[in-house]
């Protein structure tokens, strides 16, 4: 996180840890589908990665400079959830580095579904970005809702299909010959 007084994007930082404390613990609100009588819930994240440098420079100003919370950050501005929102950094905080964030994410949003993957929000998402790393504390979303493990595994079996069925999905049909 900066400190009192650092400059960012042409204006100071003025409570950085007010806000780390509100972007710390996240609500996930992913998107959710029914499969029977079981619930898989995930969120789209963009293939396009955000402006690596800028994105680094402000989660570490926003992080106290922490290499966990640096790589997560980027990553978790641009999942989107539930009614194609996104899930992280929603909060009406007047921050630079947030406001920064926010417009690098807006630039490279796409209404095409094969510029995203898809993200299962399963047990293996909350143990790859826990709460706690050592005995520090990072940026995390709380684990409200977990997507069934057979349905995420299936899904996961047939990730590649489907990414490829996206791909073919977003193509012009009027010019595909039908077989």
């Amino acid at each position: 996180m900066a400190s009192d007084g650092e400059w960012v994007a042409g204006k100071q930082v003025e409570s950085p840890l007010e806000v780390y404390d509100q972007i710390a613990s996240n609500s996930l609100k992913a998107a959710s589908v029914q499969v029977n009588e079981k619930t898989l819930f995930y969120c789209l994240q963009p293939k396009e990665a955000l402006p690596k440098e800028a994105a680094r420079l402000c989660s570490a100003n926003l992080s106290m400079r922490c290499n966990t919370c640096i790589k997560r950050i980027p990553v978790f501005a641009q999942l989107l959830g539930a009614e194609g929102k996104h899930v992280y950094l929603k909060e009406e905080l007047d921050d630079a580095n947030v406001k920064a964030l926010r417009s690098m994410r807006n630039k490279i949003k796409s209404s095409e579904p094969a510029d995203y993957h898809l993200l299962p929000i399963d047990e293996e998402f909350f143990q790859a970005n826990p709460k706690e790393v050592g005995p520090f504390s990072h940026v995390h979303f709380l684990k409200e809702q977990v997507s069934d493990a057979q349905l995420s595994e299936r899904l996961k079996k047939l990730k590649n299909y489907l990414n490829a069925a996206l791909r073919t999905a977003s193509k012009d049909w009027s010019t595909t010959p039908v077989p």
